[in-house]
């Protein structure tokens, strides 16, 4: 077992003795504060073994999928500004809340005279109408009785559309196809598997993957499902509903027309910066989107092109600090043996920059790196 209290011993045993009559607990939560995101960035910097990956594994996440609207998602919580009881029901928020009609969503940490409250409005709620503002939605359940409540209390999580206990991105794979129309179909042929026909010739290979983006009723194949193709000929494919072309994907109606699919490029983003020249060579496409950060929000681009779907390695926010007093919780529950060995390293780093002692910093350095 090893508390916070363990680590503050073993920080004592690591630095000068000189020094150990007043080392404060303030001090050295300060030196462990600061250690801990210095130890997040530089193994983000230098993550290419698996010691590193061991070292945080507790804090990484990785392959994250999920849906997000107009090409971005938020990685905050939404402060919730006020709520209008009645029918209908409408939730402010105090920033862009980017849902949709459909999107559902928890609320939590809304307080009466400070306390808590349970149940609503603390809740979960579903988007039945937006606003022109784009702060405020329209939900259900509808709730006609005022509940008194502290304003400017509590937050919104949306379900699978955001990432709440976001810290630092380590990659990001975006879906995208273009919103254009998409080809058109000439035949679907009924069986198991599948067959579709194009008008003409088509560039599309055996295992990549398409949406209906537009399809007739009573097919067995709804607007928006996803298949797996492959060629029969240039212009006839079989449909499957996965990469192996395992699992066929069956047509049980007959066809007249309207159906069109679109190609889904699933790609990994790279940084697009605001404030440097690119060439048109450079610009963000489909198959090699791009994102940026502001506000809270992650954006993919070519924002004429529709991202629905991301799948994303990040580093979250711990959920459990740690305290240099504390005696009672287990940190070998949270964190690995190494995490908290290098952590205390780093935090004697930090005090000897705290007391503006270069020598003892550069000898713990030293250690650091004889012993990393």
């Amino acid at each position: 077992m090893t508390t916070g209290l363990d680590l503050s011993k073993l920080f004592d045993d690591k630095i000068d003795n000189s020094y150990s009559d007043y080392v404060s607990a303030p001090k050295k939560q300060r030196a462990f504060d600061n250690a801990f995101l210095r130890i997040i960035e530089n193994k983000y910097r230098g993550m290419d073994t698996q010691k590193e990956f061991d070292e945080l594994s507790e804090l990484i996440v990785i392959d994250k999928e999920f849906d997000i609207n107009n090409n971005r998602f938020r990685t905050k919580p939404i402060q919730v500004d006020y709520i209008f009881f009645g029918t209908p029901t409408f939730i402010t928020f105090l920033s862009e809340h980017n849902m949709v009609v459909g999107d559902s969503f928890t609320i939590s940490g809304i307080t009466s005279a400070g306390s808590t409250i349970v149940g609503y409005p603390n809740g979960n709620y579903t988007v039945t109408s937006l606003t022109p503002s784009n702060l405020a939605v329209q939900v259900n359940p509808v709730i006609t009785t005022p509940i008194p409540y502290d304003e400017n209390t509590g937050s919104a999580i949306v379900t699978n559309k955001m990432l709440p206990d976001y810290l630092h991105l380590l990659a990001m794979k975006c879906r995208m196809y273009t919103n254009a129309a998409g080809e058109d179909v000439y035949r679907m042929y009924a069986g198991n598997p599948g067959i579709i026909e194009f008008f003409t010739p088509v560039t599309l290979r055996d295992g990549e993957r398409i949406i209906f983006s537009e399809m007739p009723l009573n097919m067995g194949v709804s607007q928006y499902d996803e298949a797996y193709l492959k060629r029969v000929s240039e212009f006839k494919y079989k449909l499957y509903s996965d990469e192996h072309l395992i699992t066929p994907i069956e047509i049980n109606g007959a066809y007249s027309n309207g159906a069109a699919v679109k190609e889904i490029e699933y790609s990994y983003g790279k940084y697009y910066p605001s404030d440097r020249r690119i060439s048109r060579l450079g610009l963000p496409t489909i198959e090699e989107p791009k994102y940026n950060q502001s506000d809270n929000f992650f954006k993919v681009f070519p924002s004429e092109h529709k991202c629905d779907k991301v799948k994303v390695d990040y580093i979250r926010r711990p959920t459990i600090v740690i305290n240099v007093t504390d005696t009672i919780l287990d940190l070998e529950n949270f964190y690995s043996e190494t995490l908290m060995n290098r952590l205390t390293d780093e935090a004697v780093k930090m005090f000897y920059q705290q007391v503006r002692d270069p020598n003892q910093y550069t000898i713990a350095d030293r250690e650091m790196i004889d012993n990393p």
